[in-house]
Order: structure tokens, then sequence, then C-alpha cells
């Protein structure tokens, strides 16, 4: 089959015009294959197409990918009986690199979380059991509201992330 510049820009995503410009800065138009790799090595990747696609549980971002690395590599941490502490300043940075908006997406190990709440947890827990912020929640679980679900778990995200810490004065900053 001959690669005609109206079959390169279709599967590039860009215009003849685009191919006839980017063939005179010596781009091949031998084959696509000749001109995806010509386009990688020399062309800016804020001048490639960009992919539209939002990440999705199936379709994570790249941040997310690597929360997932090194949570799965704690878990197994975890599994053999050692402690995290070293690797929570890079998991709190992992998952606060994580678009909030895509948090919610996975399913991370609840042990690891555990360790990355722990601090705050445990003052929550110490409050009298009148507080709003009561921490037994499972016996009310039918009693709260999709939204109240949802702000709950975006807080213990951005504890776990670190966005949410224990100050000095043990007191939540």
């Amino acid at each position: 089959m001959h690669t005609t510049a109206k079959s390169i820009a279709d599967a590039l995503g860009i215009t003849e015009a685009a191919v006839s410009k980017l063939k005179k800065r010596g781009m091949p138009v031998t084959s696509l294959e000749a001109a995806q790799q010509w386009r990688k090595a020399n062309i800016k990747p804020k001048h490639q197409r960009y992919d539209h696609t939002p990440p999705s549980a199936d379709n994570p971002s790249p941040e997310a990918k690597h929360a997932d690395s090194l949570m799965m590599f704690a878990q197994a941490v975890l599994d053999t009986g050692h402690p995290i502490d070293a690797l929570i300043p890079e998991l709190r940075a992992a998952l606060a690199d994580v678009p909030p908006s895509e948090r919610a997406l996975h399913a991370w190990p609840l042990e690891v979380l555990d360790v990355l709440t722990a601090e705050v947890y445990a003052i929550l827990s110490s409050l009298d059991e009148q507080s709003v912020l009561a921490i037994d929640l499972m016996q009310h679980m039918p009693l709260i509201k999709d939204e109240d679900l949802q702000y709950l778990g975006d807080f213990w995200m951005a504890v776990a992330a670190g966005e949410i810490q224990v100050n000095d004065k043990g007191g939540m900053a």
C-alpha cells in the first residue's frame, strides 16, 4: 500500500499542509511508522496531538499509575511484617499528585491508607461521643447521604495525601 500525505495526516491527527511542512523539516513520508518515529524524536510534546481521554479506573493518569505502584509496594512491605515509615513521605507525595477528581476511582490498600491516616484518626477517635466528627459511622451508613460519603472519602484521601496533618498542638492543620 502506498503511503500518502493524507493517510499520514489522518493517522497523526494533523492536516496535509502540516505534513508538507514537516516533510520540508525532514520528516519521512515513506511510511506512517517512519513519520511517527521522526515526530517523536523531533517535535516538542506541545505540538503533538493531545489525548483528550479523561482518566478513569481503566485509563488512569500517569500520577495515579505511580501512586498505584507505590501503594502496592507498601502493601507488600506490610505483608512481610515490616513498617512502611520510610515510605510515607513518598506515598503522600504520590497521592497528592493524583488529581482529586481521580482519587475516588482507585481502590488503594486499606492497610496502607490506615497507616497514612493513623495520626488524624487518633485525634478524631479521642473526641467525645457527642462530637460532630464521630468515627464509628458503620451503624449509621444507611442514613448518610451520598454527598456526605463523598465528602468523607475526600477528607480521608486528603489526610492520606498529607494535605491535612496533625499540627504541633495535637490538632489538625
